[in-house]
């Protein structure tokens, strides 16, 4: 091959690694690959709770000393609910009307400062029956101390009678005073909120049975022996239906301490 046309054909392919060198380069330099895409989106929806309640307003009449009287209380959790639910029976610890029925004495202080010097005390009995083994019962309706009303507390009394009642508002004690011993029973106020089922699935139901009386240390005929509302709480498994004094929420809002279902 002649000299010429060797140094053309030589130059040719140099002038083709260069040309390919400037390609490769451009390609690099703005991202200029292939490329596709699919548009996505994320929604979210709050579900709902919704408890339901029936014979709700307790009547006791024609109470008489030492007998009982008791009533039932029926619950359900809406089948459209997007959870299974803990139902409560829950009380205000703020309002008179539950320092009348089972507050602490005034001198032990706490959320109420009308306590009316411990509620119904030895004068009353309180029992509540739910499912799944929740109960409290109690002989002496006085809180030892007003914030106990919230909290899990345990009383004795001159170490014969001892009053349990835990976190959900379960225990107490069934001792009944005895003719002539002085005051022998644990003060077992009645707490804020009492646990009455655990899980209760969307469209199912249950129920509870609520027991009051007054002992054989009243005497008072025709009297109002008390008058205190409550409600019929549900809410998520495993979660308080009031705001404790010693949790954030309550921290946060001092005033609301005690105020249904806005802990969480």
């Amino acid at each position: 091959m002649k000299k010429g046309k060797v140094a053309r054909l030589a130059g040719f392919a140099g002038a083709l690694g260069l040309t390919t060198v400037l390609v490769t380069t451009a390609v690099q330099g703005t991202g200029a690959y292939f490329t596709s895409s699919v548009d996505g989106n994320l929604k979210a929806t709050s579900g709902h709770l919704t408890v339901t309640a029936s014979s709700t307003n307790l009547n006791f009449t024609n109470l008489v000393p030492g007998v009982d009287q008791h009533q039932s209380v029926t619950f359900g959790v809406t089948a459209g609910s997007a959870t299974a639910a803990d139902i409560w029976l829950v009380f205000d610890p703020n309002s008179a009307e539950y320092a009348a029925f089972t507050g602490a004495k005034a001198a032990n202080g706490g959320y109420v400062s009308n306590a009316f010097d411990g509620g119904l005390g030895q004068y009353g009995h309180f029992a509540v029956v739910g499912q799944q083994g929740h109960r409290f019962d109690s002989y002496n309706l006085q809180l030892p101390k007003a914030s106990d009303a919230m909290a899990a507390y345990s009383y004795t009394s001159s170490g014969v009678n001892v009053c349990n009642v835990d976190a959900n508002g379960n225990g107490g004690s069934n001792i009944q005073h005895t003719y002539g011993h002085g005051n022998d029973i644990a003060e077992c106020g009645v707490p804020a909120a009492i646990l009455l089922r655990t899980g209760l699935q969307p469209g199912d139901s249950g129920s509870a049975t609520i027991y009051f009386g007054v002992t054989g240390k009243s005497s008072a005929q025709d009297t109002l022996a008390v008058d205190v509302p409550f409600k019929i709480v549900a809410t998520q498994p495993g979660q308080y239906p009031l705001i404790k004094a010693d949790s954030d929420a309550g921290q946060k809002n001092p005033s609301s301490i005690g105020t249904i279902g806005t802990n969480w």
